[in-house]
């Protein structure tokens, strides 16, 4: 709030964040349901504002009376305050879910960019820009046979070793399967867990040597 205070120089802060701070308590907090002020000092604070429009007039009390009466007040304003934030807490996650959405970003739309070197009150965001450009979220694509992949490094060699690549050049080959594997633990995995590989040992119940070790593993390229 205070950013609609300072200077372009950012250099007077300290002369509002009093007022400020004062203002902030006074008003009556959307979440609790009540103020600041009532949540900590039990009752309202007399403001500049007061003295045209005074508080109604309370009736005095004894030290005793009023320990007893702050006591039982600040009670019931936490126990509503309580119920207040359960109640803010589900109607907020119930507005975040009906608007979250994937952006989607198109030539000319009207964008802003996180302000890498942002301070404490200076603008956290840059823009608006316009987006000229769109180029490809992923940054590797396979070419092969026109596979058109997408993704990252070590996800587009694994892709190519498993998709593509001759059996005889794969890490791991599963001869019963065709199960193809880039390690020695994901294919003593499908042993158990692959079913086209179960029902093939069911009728092949003879053969027991299914792993079959390149020596030499696909060389993946790398092109433009």
């Amino acid at each position: 709030m205070i950013q609609n205070f300072v200077n372009k120089n950012v250099n007077d802060w300290d002369v509002f964040i009093g007022i400020l701070m004062s203002a902030y308590r006074s008003m009556i907090h959307p979440a609790t349901g009540f103020t600041p002020n009532m949540m900590m000092l039990g009752r309202e604070v007399i403001l500049p504002n007061h003295i045209i429009f005074p508080f109604p007039e309370q009736s005095m009390f004894t030290n005793n009376n009023y320990v007893e009466k702050l006591q039982s007040q600040l009670e019931e304003i936490y126990h509503l305050a309580r119920e207040n934030l359960r109640a803010s807490a589900q109607r907020q996650k119930k507005d975040y879910d009906t608007r979250v959405s994937q952006n989607q970003y198109n030539k000319g739309s009207l964008v802003y960019r996180l302000n890498q070197f942002c301070k404490k009150l200076t603008d956290k965001w840059l823009g608006p820009f316009v987006i000229t450009e769109i180029f490809m979220m992923s940054d590797y694509i396979c070419n092969w046979d026109n596979c058109k992949f997408e993704g990252t490094k070590n996800l587009a060699i694994r892709h190519v070793i498993i998709t593509h690549a001759p059996p005889e050049e794969v890490p791991y080959f599963c001869t019963l399967c065709s199960f193809r594997a880039t390690n020695l633990k994901a294919f003593e995995r499908h042993l158990t867990t692959f079913r086209q590989h179960i029902l093939l040992e069911k009728e092949n119940s003879q053969t027991k040597e299914y792993l079959q070790i390149s020596t030499e593993s696909y060389n993946v390229t790398w092109g433009n």
